[in-house]
């Protein structure tokens, strides 16, 4: 790695000198990885307080657009998002956050068997 990414990895970079740009980036890449964490844990509070006020096809919207990369919608015709949609609508997926963490892997690897 040349040169941190962030100013504030530029910035520890200069007032520790004895660091490498890979140590610093390392520490960069992990900062945002526990961001993107943090963020995933409020949508995830937001969505259970939400809950019991959705509608089941509220709720599968929602599940979709948070367990999906935006990128990969975007990439998806018109018959496999409804697919996906339906078969996030189903009651089943209704669950809390243990069974939800499993039905994630679970669409997971669904995702990866239709791409």
């Amino acid at each position: 790695m040349a040169e941190p990414d962030t100013p504030a990895g530029r910035d520890l970079l200069r007032r520790h000198p004895d660091l490498s740009a890979d140590e610093i980036g390392e520490v960069e890449l992990q900062a945002r990885g526990r961001g993107l964490q943090a963020d995933a844990d409020r949508r995830e509070r937001v969505v259970d307080a939400l809950r019991h006020l959705l509608t089941d096809d509220q709720r599968a919207a929602i599940t979709a657009v948070l367990r999906i990369d935006p990128d990969v919608i975007a990439s998806l015709d018109d018959a496999k998002i409804r697919l996906i949609l339906g078969q996030l609508a189903d009651p089943r997926m209704n669950l809390d956050r243990e069974a939800r963490e499993a039905a994630s892997k679970a669409s997971q690897r669904y995702l990866d068997e239709i791409m």
